[in-house]
């Protein structure tokens, strides 16, 4: 009997996955270790929102690809192009770099894809199967996989997807299309809906005062933690839930006294602090529209102002507590 893996998505539904290099590739300890790297990098205790982990965002990210006709090569991209995330995936983009600056990257892990991969169990399986190192570390030849923004693309999709009501997932899954190579939306209805949502989670999950403090005050214990030796930098390369813990057995005061004020269900914002800036996420969807592919901002008023001002807000930057003052 061939074997299958059988997944249960809250997105997508219940699929089996019978490619046996998909399978193989899904068991190996740096894809495994995924499932223990939060989506969106504080820790659901210290952030006081549902979160996912990269390993339910690179399944979906797959299955997503094969409900859209993508080849089998890009959905292995798809499954591994997360597989280089260090613990606390982004907030370690905090932890080496300073965000009091406009224009932040976030793309540490980004920059690492290619040589984490070159030295991880994937190029051994790839080659077994006929394949170069190059299928799954060169993200950029995969159109429905990535794209720059505003475009849509299965790994901008799919997070959001999980991040929003399930009817809405659920009716912008089912409204998405592939269109010379790009996924667009169905229809102008469907384009307005994800667009909107997508600048909700914006402004309410992503880029609001209270992700951009927890981000802050996280990454900042994180150092202090690596200052003083109660982690290592090798550490991050395991993980979270150990580093966590040797966090919460510290005795050192600042670290005790942070993790205990993220505890807390909302933060007060300051009177005076620290200007921090987060990146900004948005799209700006194209749609179908008698056999035609038109982009929803220059179809929709109303829209393009609601873009360009989440995008002048987001530039203002977000005042937290400067923990380290």
């Amino acid at each position: 009997m061939r074997e299958i893996v059988v997944v249960a998505d809250r997105i997508y539904g219940t699929h089996q996955i019978e490619n046996p290099l998909l399978m193989e590739l899904m068991q190996t300890q740096e894809m495994q270790r995924l499932k223990c790297i939060s989506q969106l990098g504080v820790p659901e205790e210290f952030l006081k929102t549902k979160g996912f982990s990269r390993w339910e965002h690179s399944v979906g990210v797959t299955l997503l690809l094969k409900a859209l006709g993508a080849s089998e090569e890009e959905q292995l991209a798809g499954l591994t192009h997360d597989v280089s995330h260090t613990a606390f995936s982004h907030v370690y983009d905090w932890v080496i770099d300073d965000y009091s600056h406009p224009d932040p990257k976030e793309n540490w892990q980004d920059r690492r894809h290619a040589a984490f991969i070159f030295n991880s169990a994937i190029p051994a399986i790839l080659e077994k199967y006929g394949l170069n190192l190059d299928t799954a570390s060169s993200l950029e030849q995969f159109s429905l996989l990535e794209q720059d923004l505003p475009n849509l693309c299965a790994d901008r999709v799919d997070y959001s997807l999980r991040q929003m009501s399930k009817e809405s997932a659920r009716v912008i899954f089912r409204g998405l299309t592939v269109s010379e190579g790009k996924i667009v939306c169905r229809d102008r209805k469907i384009a307005s809906l994800f667009g909107r949502t997508f600048l909700q989670l914006q402004r309410e999950v992503w880029g609001n005062f209270e992700a951009i403090s927890r981000y802050h005050h996280f990454s900042a214990v994180l150092r202090r933690a690596l200052e003083l030796g109660v982690i290592g930098r090798e550490d991050f390369w395991g993980d979270e839930n150990a580093i966590t813990e040797k966090l919460k057995e510290s005795n050192d005061n600042f670290i005790r006294d942070v993790l205990q004020s993220l505890r807390n269900p909302r933060l007060t914002p300051p009177m005076t602090g620290k200007i921090m800036y987060k990146r900004f996420r948005h799209i700006d969807p194209e749609f179908i529209d008698s056999n035609n592919i038109f982009r929803l901002s220059e179809e929709d008023r109303d829209f393009k102002k609601l873009l360009e001002h989440a995008r002048q807000e987001n530039e203002k930057g977000v005042m937290v507590t400067d923990v380290l003052a």
